[in-house]
C-alpha cells in the first residue's frame, strides 16, 4: 500500500508539475493521491507556506518573478499510517 502511495504521488507530480510554470501568471496544478485524503503542503524556495489542503485538489502557483527567475516549490504529502512523501516543482526556460 505504501509503495502504491509513493508511486501515485510521484506520477501526480511528474504529470502535473509541468516545467512550463515560468512568468508572472499563475498556473493550475492538480494534486492527487491514492488513497485520496492525503494532506498536502506546498512551500516556496524561501520556505514560505503557499498552500495547505487535502487531496484531490487544484492549486494555482505563480510561475516566477520574471521569465528568467522561475519559482521552485516543495510538496509534502502526508497521511496517517503512511510515510511522508516529498516532491519538487520548478520552472525552466522553454524553447517554445
Amino acid at each position: 500500500m505504501l509503495s502504491r502511495l509513493i508511486g501515485v504521488c510521484f506520477v501526480c507530480v511528474v504529470l502535473t508539475g509541468c516545467a512550463s510554470i515560468v512568468g508572472k501568471s499563475k498556473h493550475p496544478i492538480a494534486l492527487n493521491s491514492n488513497p485520496s485524503g492525503a494532506e498536502v503542503t506546498i512551500t516556496d524556495e524561501t520556505g514560505q507556506s503557499m498552500f495547505k489542503g487535502t487531496t484531490p485538489t487544484t492549486v494555482s502557483l505563480r510561475g516566477g518573478e520574471s521569465y528568467f527567475h522561475a519559482k521552485k516549490y516543495r510538496l509534502e504529502y502526508s497521511k496517517e499510517g503512511y510515510a511522508p512523501q516529498y516532491a519538487e516543482i520548478s520552472g525552466e526556460i522553454s524553447g517554445w
